[in-house]
């Protein structure tokens, strides 16, 4: 068991490596103050140096770079905003399915004037998310799409090809206010069904304990005894564990052994102190008498 916990921290750790401990999410969110945008993305920069597949941080540090663009002084705004393109692109070639990660290679083009370059990721974006049924990323990318192929038609000096160009941003502004739509009435109906789904549930299991409690109380009101063993019980697992890690009883030392099962897993019968366990708790024959 300790290996594993072992393990669970060096990984915990080693997320927060050139961090100084600080979690460049929480730094994100509050980018109110530069500073901590800064910070942040030095992180994901820093953990995109140590392993060059590392989408979150790519992507993540693409998404930083394309706000901090807009807010750092104008010296920096064209270096930053390169930043983030090129570490967009590198996201991209980690997932290449990924579609806010075209989305958001789409807005860094977009925001230099690339829009022809643009348009073709924000159409990315836009299967992706089609491809995913991820309609609350579907309607960004069409609405984006429709803006860039509209200032791609200012760029073009042909006649046709400027009003193909505006009539496929029209169209594409079209689907977007219809996916804005389509999203607001699956939210909303989706809240209220679930909502209701989880009303009748919770009556259905307040209306059993109730009938519990009756048949328990013999019409007087007050239960007598519970039914299963207490949840605090589970202190005496906790207990044995450490009792047998203080007795170096561990991995293959632990108590009664291991046997492998039709040569597919190993079994410590140890551990069926949990089934014991779950099985006292639920029950209905141990009586635990109440106070």
């Amino acid at each position: 068991m300790w290996p594993f916990v072992l393990s669970a921290l060096l990984a915990v750790a080693s997320s927060f490596t050139q961090t100084d401990g600080k979690d460049p999410d929480l730094l994100y969110a509050g980018r109110d103050q530069l500073a901590n945008a800064r910070q942040a993305a030095d992180v994901w920069e820093a953990r995109l140096m140590a392993n060059s597949r590392d989408f979150d941080s790519a992507w993540k540090l693409a998404r930083g770079c394309y706000w901090l663009g807009g807010h750092v002084p104008e010296t920096e705004q064209r270096r930053t905003f390169e930043n983030g393109i090129e570490t967009a692109r590198k996201a991209i070639a980690t997932d290449p399915k990924a579609a806010f990660a075209h989305a958001i290679l789409a807005e860094s083009l977009s925001n230099q004037g690339k829009y022809k370059d643009a348009s073709k990721f924000y159409n990315d974006a836009k299967k992706g998310a089609q491809d995913d049924k991820r309609l609350d990323l579907m309607w960004p990318a069409q609405r984006g799409l429709g803006r860039s192929l509209w200032l791609q038609a200012a760029q073009e000096k042909d006649p046709k090809k400027i009003n193909s160009l505006r009539e496929s941003a029209l169209g594409n502004y079209k689907e977007s206010l219809a996916t804005i739509e389509t999203l607001r009435e699956v939210f909303s109906n989706g809240l209220i069904e679930k909502s209701v789904h989880d009303l009748k549930r919770a009556t259905a299991l307040l209306a059993r304990f109730n009938v519990t409690a009756d048949a328990l109380s013999a019409g007087t009101g007050k239960v007598k005894y519970f039914e299963g063993t207490p949840i605090p019980t589970s202190i005496l697992i906790v207990i044995v564990l450490g009792v047998a890690f203080s007795k170096h009883a561990i991995d293959d030392q632990l108590w009664f052994g291991a046997y492998r099962v039709f040569e597919l897993a190993i079994l410590h019968p140890l551990t069926l102190i949990y089934a014991v366990s779950g099985m006292g708790m639920i029950s209905s024959t141990i009586r635990i008498p109440k106070p």
